[in-house]
């Protein structure tokens, strides 16, 4: 109330009046209707005195110059004790002119509120007032969280904010200003009204409160970034909450209702700060304060920013997804070519075209969708043609995704099941096997088959006219076996069999005879033989008795003829099958065979040869399906056949077996290659194994490498023995180089394939005299040199192979003969680099003849891979993961991001050179490069793999030998690095190279990896290094070495060393270090 008294609200007029309110043009505030004037901060003691003065000492008021200097020195005391410097003013005053005519009115209604305030009154405002001295009016600027109490809470006035920034309102007003939320954020102004009944008590008219509306529409017009609308509101509490001017800020009412109440926000408050409120201040909350306070009032502000961020992320985002449509459709044409096609490739195109809103009816996109289903049928098709075991169907199928070149595990199961199947049913019809055709074609024929059901393709990859004749002979010959069986049937209805019956079993079981039907079952064939034994019993008991001489005449020549077939040399089972139906025509007991041991000699008698006969005849049919099923698929077990077959024995006498299969068998072991070793000897023959002209070498079989070539278009292969020393040659060979693997310091040797025809020849291993090879013995200052040796000749007991540095005695660099090739080397590498360049030149000319004249030498990087098939057609594929992250492959063949691309695709041939080619257009991304090599389909071949760039300077040439997939069908072939520098190949995935290309490239170390890092002035410079395991290969006509220690095992104190080559081999002694670092004397 003092405070009111002291402090009364200043209206317009009051304020244009009030003398203690001065105009200043050098620091001015807009105030109300346009007028300059200067806002002064008072402290309520300071105003107090003031008053009391001016009460006293009325004829004294009016003098103004003495009144605005003790403002001013209240006003500078205010700010020494301010702790900060305010934002707005805690007390306003203003200063009135003398000539103003209400000046005495005005005097004089002060005079008398003064004196109607009692004594103690003004002692208990004096305490209250000595209570308000310690509030800090500055701190108290806003804005505050409304908290709103509950509805009987009791509150008088208008109490301070707590620590939290929170203000206490009643309960009405809080129902009031929850009301009046809107849709929008709001700034509502709380007044006080009927101010013409109160006014004489607080000092205030109405129009001051026009002015603040006026102030709160021009802050919603500042404000242009959030939506604002201003709403007045008459305090619903006059008697609580006189003198109101409280700025409240809404935030938008929501649709849904909430357990908790709205959150409000009082940026000012006249009852709390005795200020009036300003649109500077105003603008300054809400643009400052309320950010922290509001987290949606913080993102209504930041609209603008989101949207022009929003459209400049909309601008990246099209151009993103513009770049994205480009490779995406970029990937649909390449999914398009004709090449090997991928129906997992093709979805995921698809599939990514969907997600980035490409629109479908592009033409290549739709041709791209029409080329999915239209696989994706093919794919249904095949998998039903296959499992229902539909020819026709599955014919059709495979040729259609042959033109298309579509591949798929689909499509290799179907063709696999095809291939098998027409593999199948040829040998069977080859072999005239019965029971193997039946269960060949079992489930592929229907009931009601007929040969016009079946039409031959006209040039077709996928053909069914050897299916088809397989089908014809199975019909045929089910008729013949079906007949027997029906007239045994008949036969063995009857417990005396009719004459008519056997004549008819008789007739049947001769046409299968004729036939030459094989695979029937044992038993059954037994059987039929058991029922036919009593027809020729019969007949020959009624010869026996009509003419019995003839009959004993017809047995002996029959008897006769089968122990001329048993005695025969080689025996052929033909003459012992015809004899032996000779004899059961006879009524010899064929079918009583039994288990007893063999006779010394051949018995003469016909009831005794027979039963001897079948059992041979038994022997030699498993024999000969044995080598037929050898023949398909040959094996070194193939190698034995001939050696059996010449060792067959018939009643203690070795006869031998002769047979068109066996002579197919020894054809091919003609190509077979054995190899044996010896100490420092190479044994090699051609041929099958022969325990005779075995026992005649002696050593032990020997694994080695056999590099040939059969035609000089075609690549280079290579085969590796077993473990017993053997291998098959490919036909059209005429001359191999034969390779110990593990022993580099051996010369390979060459040799021509008449000598190995002639029988076991004999190869000396002679030292190579360009290897050296250097082993120490740690601690002890000793090293062994020697020029080439084998393994074995090398002193063990505590001798390690170590790197040692070398010096060459003279170094002739010489270059590489053929054109275009800008090798560069000693002349001891030079044969090794010339049988490498001869296979890269042979490789680059048949990919520059496939790949597109135009974009021919369009490429910086380029890996090919080659590789020949033999009688079968073996399918490899490469593919390459770069750093790039994807993987380049049939089934992606081609990077946007790097350009790679799979130019060369084949599926390979018979006989005939493959090939599959990656090139970079552009400069290939730095990283690791992996080479993946699979074998899709077919036996196991040996392949090569270039590695080069288009500067020519790095070329690398991997050589795999067809046990390369051994471990799987997919493997690592080359690893490299692509630097600024250039290409990096890793040594630990260089590939089986020949034993030159390998002894060149990994052994030979340059001058600039093995430097010493002293001064360049003082270093001494080697020409090249040892490898890990000792050995380097150092040239022809060398005379001496210089050898340095190594610099570990206890050689850290040695020098180096010369040594004669003539001498070699040899053990050499490092030369000790003096105390001053030099020789020493007594080394010298």
């Amino acid at each position: 109330e003092i405070a009111q008294s002291v402090e009364p609200p200043m209206s317009k007029r009051g304020k244009e009046n009030h003398p203690h309110f001065d105009e200043d043009p050098k620091d001015t505030t807009e105030g109300y209707h346009g007028a300059t004037v200067k806002w002064i901060p008072l402290r309520l003691q300071d105003v107090k005195d003031i008053c009391e003065r001016k009460g006293q000492e009325a004829s004294k008021s009016l003098e103004l110059p003495k009144r605005i200097q003790e403002v001013r020195q209240a006003y500078d005391q205010t700010l020494e004790l301010a702790k900060v410097r305010p934002q707005s003013a805690p007390r306003l005053r203003r200063s009135y002119d003398q000539s103003d005519p209400d000046l005495a009115r005005k005097a004089r209604r002060q005079s008398q509120a003064r004196r109607s305030v009692s004594q103690s009154s003004l002692r208990s405002d004096s305490q209250k007032e000595h209570t308000q001295r310690e509030v800090d009016f500055t701190e108290l600027r806003g804005p505050w969280q409304v908290r709103v109490l509950k509805r009987s809470a009791v509150l008088r006035a208008q109490p301070l904010p707590d620590g939290r920034s929170t203000v206490d309102v009643p309960w009405i007003l809080g129902r009031a200003l929850k009301a009046l939320q809107g849709p929008t954020w709001r700034l509502l102004l709380e007044t006080c009204h009927h101010c013409d009944q109160h006014e004489m008590s607080t000092w205030h008219r109405p129009e001051e409160y026009e002015g603040a509306k006026d102030i709160v529409d021009e802050t919603v017009r500042h404000q242009k970034t959030v939506e604002l609308m201003s709403v007045h509101l008459p305090t619903p509490l006059l008697n609580q909450r006189l003198g109101a001017c409280e700025v409240f800020l809404l935030p938008p009412a929501k649709a849904e209702v909430q357990s908790h109440p709205a959150v409000f926000y009082l940026l000012h408050s006249k009852l709390i700060s005795r200020t009036w409120p300003t649109v500077k201040s105003l603008l300054w909350k809400l643009n400052h304060s309320m950010p922290s306070m509001d987290e949606a009032w913080r993102s209504a502000l930041c609209r603008d920013k989101v949207k022009r961020s929003f459209s400049q992320f909309m601008v990246v985002s099209k151009a993103k997804q513009k770049f994205k449509a480009a490779g995406l459709l970029s990937r649909v044409e390449a999914a398009l070519q004709q090449r090997r096609r991928s129906l997992s490739f093709l979805e995921e195109v698809l599939t990514a075209c969907r997600e980035q809103q490409i629109d479908m009816q592009e033409p290549r996109v739709a041709k791209a969708l029409d080329l999915y289903e239209r696989l994706k049928r093919l794919r249904k098709e095949l998998a039903a043609a296959r499992e229902q075991k539909q020819p026709l169907e599955l014919r059709d199928a495979l040729n259609a995704a042959e033109e298309l070149q579509f591949w798929d595990s689909e499509v290799v199961l179907a063709e696999t099941s095809f291939t098998a199947l027409l593999s199948e049913a040829q040998t069977a019809l080859q072999r005239r096997d019965v029971q193997r055709l039946q269960v060949t074609l079992e489930g592929w024929l229907p009931r009601d088959w007929t040969p016009e059901d079946w039409s031959e393709g006209d040039g077709e990859t996928y053909d069914l006219s050897p299916l088809k004749e397989a089908a014809e002979r199975h019909v045929e010959w089910q008729g013949l076996v079906s007949s027997v069986r029906n007239a045994y049937k008949q036969v063995m209805s009857r417990d005396v069999p009719e004459m008519s019956h056997l004549q008819a079993l008789r007739s049947s079981f001769q046409c299968c005879e004729a036939a030459k039907l094989r695979g029937l079952p044992a038993e059954e064939v037994d059987s039929w033989r058991h029922a036919l034994q009593i027809f020729y019993e019969r007949q020959v008991a009624q010869r026996r008795s009509s003419e019995p001489e003839v009959q004993r005449s017809q047995e002996d020549r029959v008897a006769a003829e089968l122990f001329k077939a048993l005695n025969a040399t080689p025996i052929r089972l033909e003459h012992l099958e015809g004899a032996l139906q000779m004899a059961e025509m006879e009524g010899a007991p064929i079918c009583k065979i039994t288990e007893e041991q063999e006779p010394w000699h051949l018995p003469r008698g016909l009831h005794r040869l027979a039963p001897l006969a079948a059992k041979h005849q038994r022997q030699l049919q498993k024999l000969r399906s044995r080598v037929e099923e050898l023949l398909t698929t040959p094996t070194l077990e193939l190698l034995d056949i001939p050696a059996e077959a010449d060792s067959y024995e018939v009643a203690g006498s070795r006869r031998g077996f002769s047979d068109p299969s066996i002579e197919a068998a020894r054809r091919i072991c003609e190509r077979g290659l054995s190899v044996r070793i010896q100490d420092r000897t190479l044994y090699m023959r051609l041929g099958a194994r022969n325990d005779r002209l075995d026992r005649d070498v002696a050593g032990h079989p020997a694994s080695v490498l056999v590099t040939l070539r059969r035609d000089p278009t075609l690549p280079e292969e290579q085969f590796t023995t077993d473990s017993n020393g053997c291998c098959f040659l490919p036909e059209g060979t005429e001359g191999i180089k034969v390779t110990l693997p593990n022993e580099p310091g051996l010369l390979p040797m060459n040799v021509s394939m008449c000598l190995l025809r002639r029988g076991w020849h004999r190869e000396q291993l002679e030292n190579d005299p360009q290897m050296l090879r250097a082993l120490v013995l740690p601690g002890s200052g000793r090293c062994y040199l020697s020029l080439g040796g084998a393994r074995s000749h090398f002193p063990s007991h505590g001798w390690q192979a170590a790197q040692l540095q070398l010096r060459l005695s003279s170094r002739l660099n010489v270059r590489c003969p053929y054109a275009g090739c800008a090798w560069t080397g000693h002349e001891g590498d030079l044969a090794s680099h010339q049988l490498q360049c001869e296979e890269v030149r042979r490789i680059r000319r048949a990919v520059e003849l496939r790949r597109n004249a135009a974009r021919r030498d369009l490429w910086h990087l380029q890996v090919a891979l080659s590789w020949c098939s033999e009688q079968s057609r073996s399918d490899l594929d490469m593919s390459i993961e770069h750093p790039c992250g994807k993987t380049v492959s049939y089934s992606r063949t081609q990077c946007l991001q790097c350009g790679a691309e799979l130019d060369i695709d084949s599926t390979g041939a018979a006989g005939e050179l493959a090939l599959e080619n990656i090139t970079w257009p552009e400069a290939p991304p730095e990283g690791s490069y992996t080479v993946y090599v699979e074998l899709f389909r077919g036996p196991k071949v040996s392949f090569h793999l270039l590695v080069q760039s288009n500067s020519g300077d790095n070329v690398r040439l991997f050589s795999h030998s067809s046990s390369f997939f051994d471990a799987g069908p997919r493997q690592v072939a080359a690893t490299f690095q692509v630097t600024s520098s250039g290409i990096v190949f890793n040594p630990g995935a260089c590939g089986l190279f020949r034993r030159a290309a390998y002894v060149s490239m990994l052994t030979r170390r340059l001058n600039s990896d093995v430097k010493a890092k002293a001064s360049s002035a003082k270093a001494e410079h080697w020409d090249m290094s040892t490898d890990s395991d000792g050995w380097c290969r150092i040239g022809r006509n060398q005379k001496s070495l210089c050898i340095a220690p190594p610099k570990a095992l206890g050689f850290e104190l040695c020098l180096p060393v010369e040594v004669l080559c003539e001498d070699m081999p040899q053990e050499v002694m490092f030369p000790q270090k003096g105390p001053s670092g030099r020789r020493s004397s007594r080394q010298w």
